[in-house]
C-alpha cells in the first residue's frame, strides 16, 4: 500500500509535492528554472563540474542515478558545476566523490560556490577533504575558500552525501564561478620540463610538457635558439631559428617570472631519411650545381652522358638552411643525365633525384651577310656550338658545321640572282627543334678594277644588264653618276661634273655604289659597297 502511494505521487499529478530552490517554488517534474544544459566534458583535473564518481544510490522511486546526479552543468548563466536537483526521490541514499590530484611544489586557490536544501527529514552534507559542511536548509549560495600547498603529492577528496525520506526531495551543488574557475593552480617550485619526444634532426621544433602559462627557452652550446609560451593543456612546441643538427645536446627549461627551472637535456636524433634533394636548374653553361635537402646532408651529384668516357660525381655538403652549391669541373652538354642522393649525418641515404642538364640558349642562327651573285661562301654563327648546318638552293644541298663558338663557313657555288635558298642548323642533342633561316641571292656589287687618284673613268663588272649607281661625295659635294652594264657584265663611267668638265679622283673622295636587276618586273637591288680614294 506504501509503495503504490509512493508511485502515485511521482507521476506529476496536481497533488505533486513542492521543493524550495533558490528561493522559487518549483513543482516535481515540471521545467527547472536551472539551465539543465549538458556541456562538453574536460579532461581537466582541476575541473570540479566533471570526473565524479558515483559511491552510493538507492532510490525505491527513481533508480536511473544518471537522471539525478547532473555533471557539468551550466547553471543561472555564471557558474558551472554539478547538481541535484529533485522531487519524489522517496527513501534515498547518495554518495559521490571528486578526486582532485595535487602536487608537491604547487599552491592551489580553491573558490567554489555550494548549496544544500533537504525536506522533511532528509539530511545531507558537502566534504571538502575534511571540512564538513552539513546541510542547514538554506538553499542560499554558499562560499568555500581555502589554500592548500601540499609537501607531498596527494588527493583532495570532495564528497556529496544525502539521505532522504518519503516524499523525498532533495538539492544541492558544487560549482565555480566561470571568470575564476574554481581552482588557481600555481607552481611554488618550477620543475624541468618534459620533452615528449627527442626532436628531429634537420626541422626546427622541439615539442613537451611544462606547467601553462610559463615561458619555455631552448638553448645550444652558443645559447638561446627559440622560446614558446605553454598552451592551456600544458603541452608546448618550441620552433627555433635554425634547423636541428645530429647528436648536438639541447638545454630546455621553463621560466616565470624570475624564476627558472632546472634543465632538461636532450640529444638531436636522426630516426628518418631525408627527403630526395631538390636541383636548381643547370645549364650547359654552368660550372655549378645547387639546390636544397636536408640541413648539414652530404650531397653526391653525378653527371651521366654517352659521351663522357665514364660518370663523373661531385660532392658537397649543405649548410644549416640545407642550401648546397658545388663547382664543377667544366660545363656539360646539354641533356646530360643528373643524378643526386642526399645522405644525412647518422648516414641514412634518399632516394635518387634525377634530372637534366637544359641548354642555356633557344637553338638560333644568323648569317653574316646577304649571298650575291658573285659569292661561293656562305657564313653565319649559330648560338650553340658544334651544330650541323644545310645550305638549300632548290635541289642543291650543301653541308657544313658550326665550331666550339658556333662561327661556320660553307662552300657553295655561284648562283644566279633572286635564286630563294635557306639554312638549317640542327642540334644533335636536340634534333627536333631546328633553327633556319631563309634569303634570296642578291646582285654582285659592283666591283672596279682599279680606283685611284687622278682616274677619270671608273670600269668594273656587275651581273649582265645590271644598273649601276655610283655617288662621289668630295667634302660637302656630291655628283651621282649612273651606267648599265652590257651582255657581259661590263660597264665604265666617265667623272664630268654638272658642267660637262672632267672630275678626276682626288685622295680622299668617297666613293658609294650599288647595282640594280629587274626580276620579274621588281627592281632586285645589291648591297651597298663603299670605297675611299687613299693613293695618288
Amino acid at each position: 500500500m506504501n509503495f503504490l502511494t509512493k508511485g502515485i505521487l511521482t507521476g506529476a499529478i496536481l497533488m505533486a509535492p513542492t521543493v524550495l530552490v533558490h528561493n522559487q517554488l518549483v513543482y516535481a517534474n515540471s521545467q527547472s528554472v536551472i539551465a539543465e544544459h549538458q556541456t562538453k566534458q574536460t579532461s581537466s583535473d582541476l575541473d570540479i563540474s566533471q570526473g565524479w564518481t558515483n559511491i552510493d544510490y538507492e532510490s525505491d522511486i527513481q533508480p536511473d542515478v544518471s537522471k539525478v546526479f547532473l555533471q557539468g552543468q551550466d547553471i543561472l548563466g555564471n557558474q558551472k558545476g554539478v547538481l541535484v536537483q529533485a522531487a519524489n526521490l522517496g527513501d534515498s541514499n547518495f554518495k559521490a566523490q571528486k578526486v582532485i590530484p595535487m602536487k608537491k611544489g604547487h599552491k592551489y586557490d580553491l573558490d567554489f560556490i555550494y548549496g544544500q536544501h533537504y525536506n522533511g527529514q532528509g539530511e545531507g552534507f558537502i566534504d571538502f577533504n575534511g571540512n564538513k559542511k552539513i546541510a542547514t536548509n538554506d538553499s542560499k549560495d554558499q562560499h568555500y575558500k581555502e589554500t592548500v600547498t601540499p609537501s607531498k603529492d596527494m588527493n583532495y577528496v570532495i564528497t556529496a552525501s544525502f539521505t532522504t525520506v518519503y516524499p523525498g526531495n532533495a538539492y544541492f551543488k558544487v560549482a565555480y564561478d566561470k571568470s575564476t574557475g574554481g581552482i588557481v593552480d600555481t607552481p611554488t617550485i618550477l620543475e624541468a620540463p618534459i620533452i615528449t619526444s627527442a626532436p628531429e634532426a634537420g626541422t626546427t621544433k622541439v615539442s613537451g610538457t611544462a606547467y601553462k602559462g610559463n615561458t619555455v627557452e631552448v638553448s645550444d652550446d652558443k645559447g638561446k635558439i627559440g622560446s614558446a609560451t605553454v598552451s592551456e593543456d600544458g603541452s608546448f612546441q618550441v620552433t627555433t631559428n635554425r634547423a636541428l643538427k645530429y647528436k648536438e645536446t639541447l638545454k630546455v627549461v621553463q621560466k616565470n617570472g624570475n624564476a627558472t627551472s632546472p634543465n632538461t637535456t636532450v640529444e638531436v636524433v636522426d630516426t628518418k631519411d631525408p627527403e630526395s634533394p631538390v636541383l636548381n636548374k643547370i645549364t650547359d653553361e654552368d660550372k655549378v650545381v645547387s639546390g636544397t635537402t636536408e640541413p648539414y646532408a652530404a650531397v653526391d651529384v653525378t653527371f651521366e652522358d654517352s659521351e663522357l668516357p665514364a660518370p663523373q660525381t661531385y660532392s658537397g655538403t649543405a649548410d644549416g638552411n640545407g642550401k648546397f652549391t658545388i663547382p664543377l669541373e667544366h660545363t656539360y652538354l646539354g641533356k646530360t643525365k643528373v643524378i643526386a642522393k642526399a645522405i644525412d649525418e647518422a648516414g641514412h641515404g634518399s632516394s635518387e633525384t634525377s634530372d637534366e642538364v637544359e641548354f642555356a640558349k633557344k637553338l638560333g642562327l644568323t648569317l653574316n651577310h646577304h649571298i650575291s651573285s658573285a659569292d661561293t661562301i656562305i657564313s653565319g654563327k649559330t648560338t650553340r656550338p658544334n651544330c650541323e648546318l644545310e645550305v638549300h638552293f632548290g635541289s642543291r644541298l650543301y653541308t657544313g658545321n658550326s665550331d666550339d663558338k658556333g662561327n661556320f663557313k660553307i662552300i657553295i657555288d655561284k648562283h644566279t640572282p633572286a635564286t630563294t635558298y635557306f639554312v638549317k642548323a640542327v642540334d644533335s642533342r636536340e634534333p627536333e627543334n631546328p633553327a633556319t633561316a631563309a634569303d634570296i641571292v642578291l646582285p654582285r656589287i659592283p666591283n672596279f678594277t682599279s680606283v685611284k687618284s687622278g682616274m677619270k673613268t671608273l670600269e668594273g663588272i656587275v651581273d649582265p644588264k645590271g644598273e649601276v649607281t655610283l655617288t662621289l661625295t668630295r667634302g660637302k659635294e656630291h655628283f651621282d653618276f649612273k651606267t648599265t652594264a652590257d651582255d657581259q657584265g661590263k660597264f665604265a663611267i666617265s667623272l664630268k661634273d654638272n658642267e660637262g668638265k672632267d672630275l678626276p679622283l682626288k685622295v680622299g673622295d668617297q666613293l658609294t655604289f650599288q647595282s640594280k636587276l629587274v626580276v620579274d618586273g621588281k627592281d632586285l637591288l645589291s648591297e651597298k659597297g663603299t670605297s675611299t680614294i687613299y693613293t695618288f
